[in-house]
């Protein structure tokens, strides 16, 4: 199959609506698969339906004890030849069944019902060799770690809008795909997907089984994918014990969307262990978020602290103030001497936009395409490039 740059084409025939829902709710907000569902029996639709459209996978839903599903899934099988693989779902098997699809070389077997995980998964090794990576051989994305000065810093909203911010500034523009992403590992309390508004599609937690085979484009099939340009790895929906995942699926996970997409930005919990810095290390800048108060400058520090212990204090770091008042009597530690407790200097204050953010997380959007969110977006898209001139390559 030739490289793609685009989403690749799945043409379905599916007999039930039950069977084509699952289908389509497997593959919502999946980037790299476009689907294009039929419905009908195997052996009373001609392949020139599924295949009119040039799809670059096909899916069909077969009977495999009848014998006239079987001599047509042959047929469609011969149409498609070794340039479309064909991957069939079955609510059962038969043995002349599972004899046709070795003797035919089916590229997979889904079982019903349809497991969203195990789909995705198999459309992604599907389209691996059809997708060339977004970066050169030899070069990744760049990765962004935004840390947390404790609870309540807003940190997640600043990720969320410097990923919007990255896309914005045309990164991968014509390419026909995201070349952002955003990576939720706050287990317990993230909510990217809830700024974003999008529904979930898989997250950190169902993924590490997959991890030591895991690469940019299985990563693409479970992300949720956001109008703004972005693609999102949301955090699991329900609370999960900080420790369930291990160093080695961090590192991998960011180092397989490093090599998918140019720009990832990666929010992390502000609590410390193994794999959040296993995660860290990965980072080619890290952007710590405190509010201008004494009990966040005071956890700033200590995390500052803590990254020199671990080994990450090489890694360029940016500080962030964010909720900074925007008037002389506004409310909070004045920066300059917040910069003294802190030991270093605040490289940058995103003024207090309550409504501005509130909007944009109740709506899903952009700070850009909110009411009185510009000032915001400006100092957001300031704060990134300055990160990324900061970067470290």
């Amino acid at each position: 199959m030739t490289t793609l740059t685009r989403p690749a084409t799945m043409a379905a025939l599916l007999r039930t609506p039950e069977t084509r829902d699952a289908v389509a709710a497997a593959l919502a907000g999946v980037g790299s698969v476009a689907l294009k569902a039929h419905l009908g029996e195997l052996d009373a639709v001609p392949p020139d339906l599924l295949l009119h459209e040039r799809p670059d996978l096909v899916l069909v839903d077969v009977d495999l004890a009848s014998a006239s599903h079987r001599g047509a899934l042959e047929d469609l099988a011969a149409r498609c030849g070794e340039g479309v693989p064909v991957m069939v779902t079955a609510a059962s098997a038969t043995v002349e069944g599972m004899r046709l699809l070795l003797r035919l070389d089916t590229a997979d077997l889904m079982p019903q019902p349809i497991d969203a995980v195990l789909l995705r998964e198999a459309l992604a090794a599907l389209v691996r060799t059809a997708r060339r990576p977004t970066a050169p051989p030899g070069e990744r994305g760049t990765v962004v770690a935004f840390l947390k000065a404790g609870g309540g810093v807003g940190a997640t909203s600043l990720a969320v809008h410097a990923a919007c911010s990255l896309a914005g500034d045309g990164a991968g523009r014509g390419t026909g795909e995201a070349e952002v992403c955003l990576l939720d590992f706050d287990l317990q309390f993230g909510a990217a997907a809830m700024h974003l508004d999008v529904e979930h599609a898989a997250s950190l937690i169902e993924l590490p089984d997959m991890s030591r085979r895991f690469d940019g484009t299985l990563l693409r099939s479970a992300m949720a994918h956001h109008r703004s340009g972005i693609d999102l790895l949301p955090a699991p929906r329900s609370l999960h014990p900080l420790d369930v995942v291990a160093p080695e699926t961090a590192v991998t996970l960011v180092r397989a969307a490093a090599a998918d997409y140019r720009r990832v930005v990666v929010d992390l919990p502000p609590s410390w262990t193994a794999w959040t810095r296993a995660a860290l290390a990965e980072a080619d800048a890290i952007v710590l978020v405190l509010r201008p108060d004494v009990p966040s400058i005071r956890q700033a520090r200590r995390q500052i602290e803590t990254l020199a212990a671990e080994g990450c204090g090489d890694i360029p770091l940016v500080t962030v103030a964010n909720f900074a008042p925007t008037t002389l009597f506004g409310r909070g530690v004045d920066l300059k001497d917040a910069a003294r407790s802190l030991g270093r200097a605040i490289d940058h204050a995103i003024p207090r936009a309550d409504r501005a953010f509130g909007d944009a997380a109740n709506l899903g959007l952009p700070l850009t395409e909110v009411k009185g969110g510009r000032r915001a977006a400006r100092r957001v898209a300031e704060m990134m490039r300055a990160v990324l001139t900061a970067a470290r390559t």
